[in-house]
């Protein structure tokens, strides 16, 4: 299989990209397919987003109704040193975790180089009060990032060990982006 994508740069940062792709595969059977596209930029992951799920412990059918409230900074200052090449200065995410109803976990944060954009995916492991880890993963649904869909939220260690949810739950931006 070959894949060809070409583009023409924007002439500033930030703006849209243009250009054509074609899928080609020489096996029998398989038919090539080519078309335009346009990339456009997604704005920074920075803002405070809540919604509201269900916990369930694993091997138990019942659930706990929580709300969680997640505060996010995308980027790095200057200077950072990072140790890994999929998280770098413009991707690495910052922030806070908070989760009302819940009986063991209430409060956490990122781990340093915890947490990650890459494309529209979201994903952050937080340290959590109780000595746990949360994983949080999601999508980005709009370029504005107004919601973050999840698409899990599991919980490591501690009194809420194997705790699970938040499957499709909407994550809504309560407020704009910092300096805004």
């Amino acid at each position: 299989m070959t894949f060809d994508v070409r583009a023409v740069a924007p002439q500033t940062a930030g703006e849209t990209w243009s250009g054509t792709y074609t899928a080609t595969n020489t096996n029998k059977g398989c038919a090539s397919t080519s078309g335009a596209f346009t990339a456009v930029p997604i704005m920074p992951v920075t803002g405070t987003y809540a919604g509201v799920g269900t916990l369930s412990q694993q091997g138990s059918s019942s659930s706990t109704p929580v709300k969680i409230t997640a505060m996010f900074e995308q980027g790095a200052p200057a200077g950072t040193v990072f140790t890994s090449t999929r998280i770098n200065s413009q991707n690495v995410l910052s922030g806070s975790l908070t989760v009302e109803g819940s009986p063991c976990i209430t409060s956490g944060t990122i781990k340093p180089m915890g947490a990650q954009v890459v494309g529209s995916s979201v994903q952050a492991n937080y340290a959590m009060n109780d000595g746990s880890t949360v994983f949080v993963s999601g999508y980005i649904q709009d370029t504005s990032v107004s919601t973050i869909k999840l698409g899990s939220f599991l919980v490591n260690g501690g009194s809420c060990d194997k705790e699970f949810g938040f499957f499709g739950t909407s994550l809504v931006r309560q407020s704009g982006m910092v300096g805004s």
